[in-house]
């Protein structure tokens, strides 16, 4: 199959090997959130996610004050699904992930990839694969079709733009404060959300 084809040759560079087994850890919230629930990031996202978002956000702050970046997702492969032109959101995405010591595969899915894909039976041998060779999907520029496909067979989190400006995350950088500048603060809560979804605490 082409698109499996494509994943497998491309990508072959991420052994899941070395894949590591996530464990599911407790997020402990610290009692200053209270002060942050007021911020706009958490209209759009259930309270307890929002909150555990930022505890660990403020985390990440708080090392990197320090100088100190925590290789949290060593061993990790993650792969970012787009269908466009390199933009910032790719970069985004690439530079949370590798900072923290992740290997992220670049897809790019071409017209004749998407074609192939508009078949269920395509699009779920595909994110099998996918699902097996890495730890987490990330989609830009995908249809929600294929999103939702994706969602339901990788058996790995996929998310749908988290690195573009209008994802309800974004919106906890606000919550942040001013210590650092606003793009490491976006940084910071999107590297958040990974390891919540992964179940990896700090």
């Amino acid at each position: 199959m082409l698109c499996v084809r494509t994943i497998l040759t491309g990508l072959a560079i991420d052994s899941p090997q070395n894949r590591v087994k996530p464990v599911r850890l407790g997020w402990v919230i610290v009692n200053t959130l209270s002060l942050h629930t007021s911020c706009d990031g958490f209209q759009a996202l259930p309270p307890e996610y929002a909150r555990a978002i930022l505890a660990n956000a403020l985390a990440l702050q708080r090392q990197a004050a320090k100088g100190a970046v925590l290789p949290l997702l060593k061993g990790r492969n993650f792969a970012l699904l787009y269908s466009s032109e390199a933009d910032a959101a790719q970069a985004l995405f690439h530079r949370a992930a590798t900072e923290l010591g992740a290997q992220v595969a670049h897809l790019r899915f071409d017209p004749s990839d998407l074609s192939v894909l508009a078949v269920p039976q395509e699009a779920q041998k595909t994110a099998q694969v996918l699902g097996r060779l890495y730890d987490a999907l990330e989609c830009q520029g995908l249809t929600p079709e294929l999103v939702r496909q994706l969602t339901q067979e990788a058996g790995v989190p996929v998310f749908n733009a988290l690195a573009s400006p209008e994802h309800p995350t974004a919106a906890i950088t606000a919550c942040l404060g001013d210590i650092q500048a606003a793009a490491d603060d976006r940084r910071m809560v999107l590297q958040a959300v990974l390891l919540h979804a992964l179940g990896v605490g700090l």
